[in-house]
């Protein structure tokens, strides 16, 4: 009986009907329909790999960098309330840099002018420099130059 239906006329209409109703259901999930929920579309920036460090050109030195280079053969630093190292004993001729924070300066013999920042110093005569910070009673430092 079913197939005397689908093979009369009401039955190839109702057939047709049946096809026509599944390709628009289709196109319609296919095109997201008109929900107001749909996810919106998402598009993605195009991913660039940046090119490797040239290397340095002999004879020509390396490329210029955006980092600060310290120079000095040591660093003394503020540390709390102290310098650190405390003591440094180093040779004539050798390079100090002091990393001064805020808050803090150094004075050398503990009396004079204040650094504050950074400062370096080469000291090129053997002896013995100390130096303190004149906000903080008892914040003192010392090279020993040998």
């Amino acid at each position: 009986m079913a197939s005397s239906l689908f093979f009369s006329r009401d039955g190839f209409k109702a057939a047709r009907r049946l096809g026509t109703l599944v390709a628009l259901g289709a196109a319609v999930i296919a095109c997201g329909g008109d929900s107001d929920d749909a996810a919106p579309a998402v598009t993605e920036a195009p991913v660039t790999t940046p090119a490797p460090a040239a290397a340095p050109t002999p004879g020509y030195g390396a490329p210029a960098s955006t980092e600060a280079v310290s120079v000095a053969d040591h660093v003394v630093v503020t540390e709390g309330f102290s310098f650190s190292p405390a003591s440094l004993t180093i040779a004539v001729g050798e390079t100090v840099e002091f990393q001064i924070g805020a808050g803090h300066n150094l004075v050398w013999s503990c009396s004079g002018d204040a650094l504050t920042g950074t400062a370096t110093r080469t000291f090129d005569e053997p002896g013995t420099y100390s130096y303190c910070c004149t906000n903080h009673e008892g914040m003192s430092g010392l090279i020993i130059v040998e």
